[in-house]
């Protein structure tokens, strides 16, 4: 048998001669589980051994580790079988594994996997199928202790006789053990571990000390025949975490105590100093497992001690040929500096961002609150106590426990609570779940408004904490304070129910250095917290407002004064300004925009005016990233750049959106920018194609088209009225043109409802008065259209008055008798922009010029079997009426109807560049 391997270890030599009928139903029983361990390299290949080479290799380490202690013959048989056995659940059939991946426990926890596991690079291959395969192994080698115990107690079941020995039981011993080696070792001190623990008839045994061996003899399996090197040279890896792991074993020759009893020693002879490092880590973890085991042998009373006090690592070294001397060295970093930095103006410009972190803090617990309860009535207050000079900030998420306080909300750059696998495990998963919090420094920038805090909080089926925070660099205190003691907010009537009541929920109190007015707070709200997804209340000194959601960019706070009224804020920040576009909006729908909603994409979309950036603006769960807008418009289908501003094809439109869920970008700290990375970049194409979606649907629904010339051009009279600009600046038509060239339109056809701009009234034709269509009006009797160019004339600077009236003159006067049309034509005129007027035309239409003379151009147009752009053709039609010479008829045609006099016309005639410009 092999287990006859270990007979010369003592601990069998001592079981043998002390117990030889429980030697021999040990060995039967370790016998049997052999060759199912030796299946588990198959199933984890890349994996460090957990078969039975590691298993023995184990308890040739507890036999050295036990050092002094004298264990009983039953400790000893539980000590071995738990060795035995605390690997079995990564052994998993194929059957058992398609009930896993169809389980609800795997369902909630794949998505963190599956983050986990793409963050940190671990995989070399980008095969959706080796991802898949390496999200099921780590869902096994995470649950294995538990598994492990389920397979033990259901494989030799309490109530069945033959798997008792003289009436003792020891399975339940055995499984609690094998469940504990993976345990947080605090649990160790909890029922049902004890130094006492019954396995029948009267007989105790020490299971906590029979835990902690196998956990450091675990652990410190710290040796090149773990990870079987010579095996795998020949084979490459998927996992890039594997190979790592992999060499730096391979450096190692073997992990052992020493004979004085003092340490444990390491050697190792490196040739990479990433192996180096990470040896020398590993065996860290050893040491501060070893100093925790004789923290918990302590508290729990154990009869039993370990002798080694260190791990010695002086036997790490450099190889012969190693090209590098390790050094130890590392930053030193200042807690109290590095602190200060962190809270101070250096990270965040506003102080307020503070109160910004809290808001966020409670998005978080509310969002993940919903997981369980989808039809939560979630809220957040801000509540102001004047008097106290104290801001509270109450929502009713999750709440918190002491745990995830010590171990989340007051862990600096560690893993948020939010996305980690005990939130998985007790609130579940959702694929497109919206966490804010990812950098865990936010917490602390509350100190940059308060000098002290009080955390009240209640966790689902945990004793409600009230947590006092002095100061940064002082330990925290859990105070013993009555439930009915918790904040409240009894003076003004919410109808809500207070997060105690509701049994979850959290009171962030911050005792602030300064007093804060109410115009301070609520300018802030109004600008950072635009909309998010649960209701936002604020109570100041018992006046109480509900904060709306903010779609609008009106802002009146120029009219406000230090001792305006609550009301008067209300209105002037939060609600829509009563003036201009919104007191008086036109009638075209292109304007009137609604809410549109994709997944994870909430927003508007405008049709861009002259200085359309200041109302172009974009938010995360609700909060506003102040310069969120650039990345998005950086886009390469847009083709803006901020930092080359003379030479780029702006963005044809304005947008007002919130991003949620998988659409969520990762910020800077102080999460005013979008960080610049390919994750972000993949983010902000899927968002742009949406907006661009969205605005190809404003152009459909264009239908009052306004024009008028001015400078020699046509312009679009909606932005006039949109901006309550007087001056009449150029509207959509310059930004679409500039952006819909037929080569971009090649480019984004295949997602761009492209067929819209068939929808959208572009044109107008002239009878007696100007009558807006779109493609699809012209379509059903494009032959009765005539399209008319007006060409244009290039002047010196000095005649811009006269080419104005020039302009007006063509374009106006008596139309049809000048260009001899026919009156049973509908005249079309096309201005100067070929692209947004042209380019939908010519996916329609064939065009045909039927008459080409020195005042304009007159086009027919017939209809196309397919939608199609021939880019030959666009650029044929741009090129019309270049290089044309012009005749005396068109200045004494001009002299005749103007009012120039005969020098001001001669030296107009005189002065005149005779180069035509097209379209």
């Amino acid at each position: 048998m092999r287990i006859d391997e270990c007979n010369n270890l003592d601990i069998f030599k001592k079981l043998k001669s002390e117990d030889p009928n429980l030697y021999k139903y040990v060995i039967n029983y370790c016998e049997k589980i052999i060759e199912k361990l030796d299946t588990i390299k198959d199933i984890f290949e890349e994996y460090t051994d957990h078969g039975w080479s590691h298993s023995k290799k184990l308890l040739q380490l507890g036999d050295q580790l036990l050092g002094d202690n004298k264990l009983s013959s039953w400790e000893i048989a539980v000590f071995i079988l738990a060795v035995c056995y605390h690997d079995v659940g990564m052994y998993c059939s194929s059957e058992e594994l398609n009930e896993i991946i169809n389980s609800k426990e795997f369902e909630n926890v794949y998505p963190y996997l599956r983050e986990n596991i793409i963050s940190m690079n671990q995989l070399n291959s980008k095969d959706e199928q080796v991802l898949e395969r390496f999200i099921q192994l780590e869902f096994l080698r995470r649950k294995h202790n538990t598994r492990s115990y389920k397979w033990i107690l259901d494989k030799y079941k309490k109530d069945k006789e033959e798997y008792y020995f003289d009436g003792i039981y020891l399975w339940e011993a055995v499984a609690l053990a094998a469940f504990g080696h993976t345990l947080n070792i605090e649990e160790l001190a909890k029922r049902p571990y004890s130094t006492e623990f019954s396995i029948g008839k009267g007989i105790t045994i020490d299971l906590v000390f029979i835990t902690c061996l196998l956990r450091l003899t675990d652990i410190s399996h710290l040796s090149r025949d773990r990870a079987l090197p010579y095996i795998r040279k020949s084979k490459d890896f998927y996992s890039q975490k594997s190979l790592n792991i992999w060499k730096s074993y391979a450096d190692i020759a073997d992990t052992i105590p020493s004979k004085n009893g003092d340490c444990i020693k390491v050697s190792a002879s490196c040739s990479d100093y990433r192996n180096h490092r990470a040896i020398i880590e590993a065996a860290t973890y050893i040491e501060e497992e070893l100093k925790r085991e004789h923290h918990i042998l302590f508290k729990t009373n154990s009869e039993y001690k370990f002798s080694w006090k260190f791990v010695d690592t002086s036997h790490v070294i450099e190889a012969h040929d190693a090209n590098y001397i390790y050094s130890g060295s590392r930053f030193k970093l200042n807690f109290n500096k590095i602190t200060e930095l962190l809270i101070g103006s250096r990270l965040y410009r506003n102080k307020l961002f503070a109160l910004r972190e809290c808001l966020q803090n409670s998005i978080d617990a509310l969002n993940v609150c919903k997981l369980k309860n989808p039809y939560l009535d979630g809220y957040i207050v801000i509540k102001y106590c004047k008097e106290n000079n104290f801001l509270e900030i109450f929502d009713n998420g999750t709440g918190m426990d002491k745990e995830i306080c010590s171990n989340h909300l007051l862990s600096i750059g560690t893993e948020s609570f939010w996305v980690s696998e005990r939130r998985h495990n007790d609130w579940g998963a959702k694929n497109n779940l919206s966490i804010i919090a990812s950098h865990g420094i936010g917490f602390l920038s509350t100190f940059m408004i308060a000098d002290k805090i009080d955390v009240f909080s209640k966790y689902p089926d945990k004793d409600p904490i009230h947590m006092v925070i002095d100061s940064f660099n002082t330990s925290v205190v859990f105070k013993k304070t009555s439930q009915d003691q918790f904040p409240m907010w009894k003076e003004v009537n919410l109808e809500k129910p207070l997060p105690w009541n509701q049994g979850h929920g959290t009171c962030i109190r911050l005792y602030l250095r300064e007093s804060i007015s109410k115009l301070e707070l609520m300018e802030f709200i109004s600008e950072h917290i635009l909309r998010i997804s649960n209701e936002l209340i604020l109570i100041y000194n018992n006046e109480k407002i509900i904060i709306p959601e903010k779609w609008h960019f009106g802002n009146n706070s120029y009219q406000l004064k230090s001792d305006s009224s609550f009301d008067e804020i209300k209105v002037a920040l939060f609600d829509k300004p009563k003036e201009g576009f919104y007191n008086n909006p036109p009638k075209d729908n292109s304007l009137q925009k609604s809410l549109f909603e994709y997944n994870g994409l909430k927003g508007k979309v405008y049709l861009k005016s002259e200085n359309g950036f200041d109302q172009t603006r974009i938010s995360q769960n609700g909060i506003l990233i102040n310069n969120g807008y650039e990345f998005i418009l950086e886009s390469p289908l847009l083709e803006y750049s901020f930092s080359k501003k003379k030479s780029y094809r702006s963005s044809p439109f304005v947008f007002d959106i919130d991003v949620t869920g998988n659409n969520c970008f990762e910020l800077d700290a102080e999460r005013t920018r979008i960080i610049d990375e390919e994750r972000n970049k993949a983010i902000r194409e899927k968002v742009i194609k949406n907006l661009l979606k969205e605005y190809f649907n404003c152009i459909s629904s264009i239908e009052s088209t306004l024009y008028f010339p001015c400078g020699n051009k046509y312009y679009h009279g909606a932005d006039s009225i949109y901006n309550n600009n007087e001056n009449l600046v150029i509207c959509f038509h310059k930004y679409l043109d500039e952006f819909l060239t037929p080569e971009k339109f090649q480019r984004i056809k295949s997602f761009c409802p492209v067929e819209k701009l068939f929808d959208g009234k572009l044109y107008i034709y002239f009878e007696n008065r100007n009558v807006p269509v779109s493609v699809n009006d012209l379509k059903d009797d494009i032959e009765t259209y005539v399209f008319y160019i007006p060409k244009k004339f290039k002047f010196n600077d000095g005649f811009k008055n006269e080419i104005s009236q020039f302009s007006n003159w063509i374009n106006h006067k008596q139309s049809k008798e000048l260009v001899k049309i026919s009156n049973s034509n509908k005249v079309v005129i096309l201005p100067n922009f070929p692209n947004s007027f042209v380019l939908p035309l010519l996916l329609q239409f064939n065009f045909e010029i039927v008459k080409d003379d020195y005042l304009h151009y007159l086009i027919k147009f017939n209809q196309k079997e397919n939608i199609e752009i021939n880019l030959e053709e666009m650029n044929n039609f741009k090129t019309l009426g270049k290089n044309k010479e012009i005749s005396d008829d068109i200045f004494e045609i001009y002299k005749e109807e103007s009012e120039l006099s005969e020098e001001n016309f001669n030296n107009l005639k005189t002065n005149f560049d005779d180069e035509f410009w097209g379209l």
